[in-house]
C-alpha cells in the first residue's frame, strides 16, 4: 500500500469516527424531564372488581384487562360515546379513588418522564360539593405503547 493510500484510508476512518460520535451524541442523549403526550378518556365507570381503599394507579395493556375493570357509560349524542382505544398501539393509565359522597373531578395535567424508565403522572383533585349518592372518581388517559415500559408514579398538584 502506498503512502498516499494510507493517508486517504486514515482520513476516511477518522471522518467516519467523527460522524459516528456526532450521531451517538444526538440520538443517545435524552434530557429529562420530558413531557409525554396523552389523550384523556371519557364515559367509563369503575366495576366492582377493583378493591376500594387507597388511591390506585392502574396500567392496563389489553382489552381483556380493561373490560375486567371498567364499563361503558354511554350517554345520548356524539359526545356521549366512550373514548375508543386500540391496544395494539396504546395503553391506558387510570387513577381510581375510593368511594365518596363528594362530587369529585380528577383532572390529568401532564406526565413528566423524569428518567429513562420513570415518570410522574400529575393530576388535580377538584371537589365540587356533596351528592346524595356515593361514587368512585376516576380519570383515564391513553398513551403510545412506546411509553409502556416506564414506571409511573402519581403526583397530586393544586
Amino acid at each position: 500500500m502506498t503512502k498516499m493510500n494510507k493517508t486517504v484510508q486514515l482520513k476516511s476512518t477518522l471522518l467516519l469516527l467523527v460522524v459516528l460520535c456526532f450521531f451517538n451524541s444526538v440520538f443517545a442523549q435524552t434530557s429529562f424531564p420530558q413531557s409525554l403526550a396523552f389523550e384523556k378518556m371519557s364515559n367509563y365507570f369503575v366495576l366492582h372488581s377493583i378493591p376500594s381503599g387507597k388511591t390506585q394507579l392502574l396500567k392496563i395493556t389489553s382489552q381483556k384487562e380493561f373490560d375486567a375493570y371498567f364499563g361503558m357509560a354511554t350517554t345520548m349524542g356524539e359526545a356521549g360515546k366512550p373514548t375508543s382505544i386500540d391496544f395494539k398501539s396504546n395503553f391506558v393509565l387510570a387513577i381510581v379513588y375510593s368511594y365518596t359522597n363528594q362530587l369529585v373531578e380528577l383532572v390529568p395535567i401532564k406526565i413528566n418522564q423524569t428518567a429513562k424508565k420513570k415518570a410522574q403522572f400529575q393530576f388535580q383533585y377538584k371537589t365540587k360539593g356533596t351528592q346524595t349518592t356515593i361514587s368512585r372518581p376516576i380519570t383515564m388517559i391513553q398513551l403510545s405503547n412506546q411509553y409502556k415500559k416506564i414506571k409511573y408514579e402519581l403526583q397530586q398538584v393544586k
